[in-house]
């Protein structure tokens, strides 16, 4: 009984010693062998940004923009992009589907003027939402 007592005894007290460093070492950047980040800790890793080109032109024959989206990849991408006016309290949104290369515009004619001030929400399952401002292109 002495003798298991002493092995709890000194288990308890290695343990309270350790337990600053690990606690630190949690508030600490997380860095693996290698160097490189580990994020697991935290969720996971950073989700990357849907892979869209976004531009802006003016609309040819209405008034404000119009948002020119693109997909640079060799994947077929699906993503959502929703317009929002903060001035109006406004919004919509727009399921994509883009093929390799594919281009799409969004303006007045497909149901949303864009104007300057306004912003657009990329959103897809695996990828961060991602918002872009629209300013006045001259």
């Amino acid at each position: 009984m002495n003798k298991m007592l002493q092995s709890i005894l000194g288990t308890v007290i290695i343990c309270v010693m350790l337990l600053p460093g690990i606690v630190i070492a949690q508030d600490a950047p997380k860095k693996s062998f290698w160097g490189k980040t580990v994020e697991w800790l935290n969720g996971g890793p950073p989700l990357p940004n849907v892979p869209v080109e976004l531009r802006q032109r003016k609309a040819l024959v209405a008034e404000g923009y119009v948002a020119m989206f693109k997909n640079p990849t060799a994947s077929t991408i699906s993503f959502v992009a929703t317009f929002s006016n903060s001035t109006f309290h406004s919004s919509k949104t727009f399921n994509i589907v883009l093929e390799p290369g594919e281009s799409k515009e969004i303006g007045g004619f497909e149901g949303w003027a864009v104007h300057a001030g306004e912003t657009v929400t990329l959103s897809a399952k695996g990828f961060s939402d991602t918002t872009y401002p629209f300013n006045d292109a001259k």
